[in-house]
């Protein structure tokens, strides 16, 4: 048993960012009094509509957590899509710095 777990039942709440039943029953068996997965959750005081920027003008956008069991899926479900787009290269350079860090990144 590591360090935070054995401090588990001395927390009112514990906040996951999610798992579902299995990680509250763990956490639940930990001694956690309480445990909530909050999905994709977002801070009101820094997350706000506002006017439109034309520098963000596009047919299709992705915003998400850059996360390995992600990749495949944002390879298949958003780049594949957006080279079906006419005038892909020019509308889309944005991800090309994110796609190079990508490939620097192997």
């Amino acid at each position: 048993m590591g360090i935070f777990d054995s401090l588990i039942p001395n927390y009112d709440l514990i906040l996951t960012y999610g798992g579902g039943e299995p990680v509250i029953n763990a956490y639940k068996s930990l001694g956690a009094r309480e445990c909530i997965p909050i999905y994709n959750a977002l801070d009101a005081t820094t997350h706000y509509p506002v006017s439109p920027n034309s520098r963000f003008t596009g047919d299709l956008g992705f915003l998400g957590n850059r996360m390995p069991d992600r990749e495949t899926r944002v390879e298949e479900f958003l780049f594949r899509a957006a080279t079906q787009l006419p005038n892909y290269n020019r509308k889309y350079e944005s991800f090309s710095h994110w796609r190079q860090d990508k490939k620097n990144s192997k």
